[in-house]
Formats: C-alpha cells, sequence, structure tokens
C-alpha cells in the first residue's frame, strides 16, 4: 500500500471546524492508517483511529498540523475512506 500524508510545519492550518466522517469498513488495526493531529506546544498527539460510520470534528488553528500515518501491506486491498468538511 505504502499511503500516508507528510507534516509540513510551514503551512499554517487556518482557524476554523474541521469534520470528517470515517467510512472505512473492516480495518486491520495492525495496517496504520490513524489520522494524526499534533500541536506545537508539544502537548500529547490526537489519534483518530479507523472505524467505522464515526464523525469526528476537530476545533482548528495555526499551530494545530495533521497527517495520516503510514498505511503499511497489512490493509491489503482495503482503502481508507474519509470525508472531510472544513468551516473557516
Amino acid at each position: 500500500h505504502g499511503n500516508y500524508t507528510l507534516l509540513h510545519d510551514t503551512v499554517l492550518q487556518k482557524q476554523g471546524i474541521l469534520c470528517f466522517l470515517d467510512l472505512t469498513k473492516e480495518w486491520p488495526r495492525e495496517a496504520n492508517g490513524q489520522t494524526v493531529f499534533v500541536n506545537e506546544s508539544g502537548a500529547e498527539p490526537v489519534i483518530f483511529s479507523r472505524a467505522w460510520n464515526t464523525l469526528n470534528i476537530v476545533q482548528l488553528n495555526p499551530n494545530l498540523h495533521s497527517f495520516l500515518k503510514y498505511v503499511n501491506a497489512a490493509a491489503g486491498k482495503k482503502s481508507v475512506v474519509l470525508v472531510d468538511l472544513k468551516i473557516d
């Protein structure tokens, strides 16, 4: 598989709300693929594991960055399916 996103600390996040609906079915835990939010303040990262039909809501700010953790071969032919909505 090898899918992931990179964390860029030079890209500033706009203030607002992010809602993302996880439509990923039967995701193997060992495949990784979590959505991770980190804050520049050094606070513990917030990790959203794959869970079918869950709506996650995150308050965004310029110090918050996110990425999709590396999806490894344990995912097989399965894909992460997310629907994002950003509100500024």
